[in-house]
């Protein structure tokens, strides 16, 4: 069995802490049949970029966790998952909700993640020495997102003047090879950059 936690990231760039919506008048008032008084409303928008993975709530940590079966060890078969904060329209069981929001400008926005190992933790492995790669979880897409492989080339949409794009990945692990039994634990860190 093992844990894997991914970090949630939820990048946010604000040039105001809101919106501001400001009034003015050239005058005040006006007399006369037929007269008339200007208003000017000045909206600001703030400067966003936001990417976040599972649930939004301050503090909230995905895990996806994992048991392989003694007669599936080894042998590629989807063993039971669940995944604790997620966020919305999951499954609970192997998905994550991601999103990317955005009004800044440039061409695409590049998503990587890390590369890395899930340590063994408890039980009869080796701790803190025998490991599994992360390389060895992999996900499918719904949306418009690609999952970046650990460790492996980034993944990237288009932007707009305006982007908003949200989907679900939905976690597996690859259960291609046989370790000493135990808990094996790490975490994927998911990072968003804006390309030019």
């Amino acid at each position: 069995m093992f844990k894997m936690s991914a970090k949630l990231i939820t990048a946010g760039l604000l040039a105001v802490a809101g919106l501001a919506l400001v009034p003015s008048a050239s005058a005040s008032s006006c007399t006369g049949s037929g007269c008339s008084v200007n208003v000017t409303f000045n909206v600001t928008i703030p400067s966003v970029f936001r990417f976040t993975v599972g649930a939004q709530a301050a503090g909230a940590t995905v895990n996806f966790a994992t048991s392989v079966t003694a007669a599936n060890i080894g042998t590629g078969a989807v063993s039971p998952n669940t995944v604790t904060n997620g966020g919305v329209c999951t499954n609970g069981t192997d998905q994550v909700y991601y999103r990317i929001l955005s009004n800044q400008t440039g061409s695409t926005v590049s998503v990587a993640a890390t590369a890395g190992n899930m340590l063994c933790a408890s039980g009869g492995c080796n701790v803190g020495v025998d490991a599994i790669n992360l390389n060895t979880i992999s996900a499918t897409n719904t949306g418009s997102l690609a999952h970046p492989t650990a460790g492996g080339a980034a993944t990237s949409v288009p932007m707009a003047t305006v982007t908003d794009q949200s989907g679900l990945w939905t976690y597996s692990y690859s259960n291609a090879s046989v370790y000493p039994a135990g808990l094996y634990t790490g975490t994927m860190i998911y990072t968003a950059t804006v390309v030019p």
